[in-house]
């Protein structure tokens, strides 16, 4: 009995040299399978389940839905090499094309050469924003802000394969990230059935994303991002990014592929404050141009180019309640007949977190307000409840 206890000591232990403010995705302080000390593995799984009711939508005005169903494993595999792999297996209906009902999300290989350089390789986030690399587990509302996300609808979910360097420099003021990724590679198009050929970028120009980001106060070193430390981290961000490809663009079918690029910028503000309270703010800008998926998700609009921003604030009460709100601006340049078209949203919610971001609920009120007000499924109430092991 006592050999058994001893066994299960060693097999699953905790580790003291990793601080517990990484996000859920990363936070290693919890029990692992040590197979020696530089070989170990962990798991987690990450739910979030809800209802909601739509109040402009005919076809389905209440209905359950479920957000994300993950499997997550982390580890190392030598003394500086470490991997992440996260799935997902709840797919949306108008997505079940594109997935089968299992599919990866994250999947790298992460070298620690040292601080100021560390190289990602495998499918990953492509760093255009801080919105992009927001942890799903810890997200002010129920989820991102996918409305100023100029790259979740360039690649699938914004993520992509290909390489990445990273790293931290002036005692972790300044944190870089430099990946080359697949994109939108070589692709003979034929827009009429035996119609002229055309070839998307020719010369299988990779795509480059670039992002920069200084930290006044607390440094970022997590693969991904949190809106809501929770007290646990002290944030003064600034950052910018640039997405581009060449030649992945050809709106109007004529053979003239344009380039594809997006700029971004963000502001990011947590403060502990009173011992149980908290304050988080985040301003983000963004402008893309001549990505030819971004109008995915509205199959009635036509349009590549798109400008926009959004300005959220969330305060933190006895570390259990937290009241939230978002507006955000977005417009769809000449989407609709050569005019624009505008996504204006105000949202305002609220969190109540039972045991940190394991267990919390979530109720969110969703009230557009620009051209996307008589649009399906905009005007919305939507609960979520949400586990993390």
């Amino acid at each position: 009995m006592k050999f058994k206890l001893l066994l299960i000591l060693i097999m699953f232990s905790l580790s003291p040299l990793y601080s517990a403010t990484f996000s859920p995705e990363e936070d290693v302080t919890k029990a692992r399978l040590l197979l020696s000390k530089y070989r170990w593995i962990q798991m987690h799984y990450f739910l979030q389940t809800g209802f909601q009711t739509t109040f402009n939508d005919k076809s389905t005005p209440k209905e359950f839905v479920m957000n994300h169903n993950r499997l997550i494993f982390n580890g190392q595999v030598a003394e500086k090499v470490f991997f992440l792999f996260q799935t997902d297996d709840f797919v949306p209906e108008k997505d079940q094309e594109v997935h089968a009902p299992f599919y990866t999300q994250d999947a790298f290989i992460h070298y620690r050469a040292m601080e100021q350089f560390q190289i990602f390789a495998g499918r990953m986030i492509a760093p255009v924003s801080r919105n992009a690399l927001i942890s799903a587990a810890t997200t002010l509302g129920v989820s991102v802000n996918r409305d100023t996300l100029p790259s979740y609808s360039y690649t699938d979910n914004g993520r992509d394969t290909g390489i990445m360097a990273r790293g931290f420099l002036f005692n972790k003021l300044v944190e870089y990230r430099s990946g080359i990724f697949e994109g939108l590679g070589r692709e003979v198009v034929q827009y009429e059935e035996d119609g002229e050929e055309f070839t998307r970028n020719s010369s299988d120009t990779p795509r480059f994303t670039n992002r920069l980001q200084f930290n006044f106060i607390d440094p970022e070193e997590g693969y991904l991002y949190s809106e809501n430390y929770l007290r646990k981290r002290n944030i003064f961000a600034l950052g910018m990014g640039f997405d581009f490809q060449p030649s992945v663009s050809d709106s109007q079918e004529n053979g003239k592929f344009k380039n594809y690029f997006a700029v971004t910028a963000d502001v990011s503000i947590q403060a502990d404050w009173r011992s149980t309270n908290a304050f988080a703010f985040d301003l983000a800008f963004l402008y893309s141009a001549n990505n030819p998926n971004v109008a995915a998700n509205y199959e009635e609009l036509d349009y590549t180019d798109s400008i926009g921003f959004h300005v959220q604030a969330g305060m933190l009460v006895a570390n259990s309640l937290q009241g939230f709100t978002r507006f955000s601006y977005s417009n769809a340049l000449g989407a609709d007949n050569n005019k624009d078209f505008t996504f204006t949203k105000l949202i305002v919610g609220a969190n109540y977190f039972i045991d940190d971001h394991h267990a919390k609920a979530t109720l969110q009120y969703e009230l557009p307000v620009g051209n996307n007000s008589d649009m399906d499924g905009e005007n919305k109430i939507i609960m979520q409840f949400q586990a993390y092991l």
